[in-house]
């Protein structure tokens, strides 16, 4: 996944999968595995930073919390990236308000 996430062209099948995806409950399951596990580096690349907000905007809060859970592990480093302060201001404005608050005490806190 991450060769297609991080070009420009592959961006845009992604996207076409997540769309049709969300009637496939089972392959889905299998695509957020892949996702997990290249979320990082999309959160650093142009071309990939578009597949994390068309996930958060197409399946919502309630199936997305894992992105907010690996982001928050590496919020310092995801925000001071060029790309990763958009991936932030994204999740921000799609999340739910626990997801916010969470986000705004990690913000101010030292721990940053």
């Amino acid at each position: 996944m991450e060769l297609l996430g991080c070009n420009n062209f592959g961006t845009r099948i992604i996207h076409k999968l997540l769309e049709k995806l969300k009637s496939v409950p089972i392959l889905l399951e299998e695509f957020d595995n892949s996702f997990k596990e290249n979320l990082i580096i999309f959160t650093k690349n142009p071309h990939s930073t578009h597949i994390i907000a068309k996930y958060t905007s197409t399946y919502g809060q309630d199936h997305n919390n894992f992105i907010y859970e690996i982001v928050f592990e590496q919020l310092a480093a995801v925000s001071k990236d060029k790309n990763g302060c958009c991936v932030v201001q994204k999740l921000i404005e799609n999340g739910s308000s626990s997801q916010k608050v969470r986000m705004y005490v990690k913000f101010n806190s030292r721990t940053i």
